[in-house]
């Protein structure tokens, strides 16, 4: 029989010590699935049919609504998947951004993926940071909207490539 004359913390500590280590080295949490390739497929062929033309085309901001900054990703490069999405909310003068109020939509189906990013992402009146968004390879097309405390709502469409 093994003389084990440690004290009891110490057996303790060292099963802990191991868990805490393995912790350590364990994989990052898996991405999340932002839109699916079947979405994906679905909204590229609905945009098809419908002739639309892909693209950003720069718009002056009124200063009288909420503005959607776009932080990350960089729109002008290639973006690799999965993603980083950072956008900044920008209130209209007198007035406070609405977190509750935001939402997102995908492709010329507008698809609802507001809850997919809710449940993965941080927002507050500042704005929205989700980290690890996996998208498929190809071009996506995602409308944001907000609302601020004077009830001016403010709407983004943006289209970027995923390599």
């Amino acid at each position: 029989m093994p003389n084990d004359r440690s004290f009891p913390s110490q057996r303790l500590a060292r099963p802990a010590l191991g868990l805490a280590l393995a912790a350590l080295m364990a994989p990052r949490a898996l991405a999340f699935r932002l839109i699916t390739p079947q979405e994906a497929a679905a909204s590229a062929e609905s945009a098809h049919l419908h002739g639309l033309m892909r693209g950003l085309t720069p718009q002056p901001l009124p200063t009288t609504l909420p503005r959607i900054d776009i932080v990350s990703p960089k729109l002008a490069t290639d973006v690799h998947s999965p993603v980083t999405i950072q956008l900044k909310f920008v209130p209209a003068k007198g007035a406070v951004i609405l977190p509750d109020t935001f939402r997102a939509y995908y492709g010329w189906l507008g698809i609802d993926i507001t809850d997919r990013i809710r449940e993965h992402a941080k927002i507050t009146a500042a704005g929205l940071t989700a980290d690890d968004a996996e998208l498929p390879s190809g071009t996506h097309d995602l409308t944001l909207k907000i609302k601020d405390s004077e009830d001016h709502t403010f709407e983004r469409s943006l289209s970027f490539t995923v390599e």
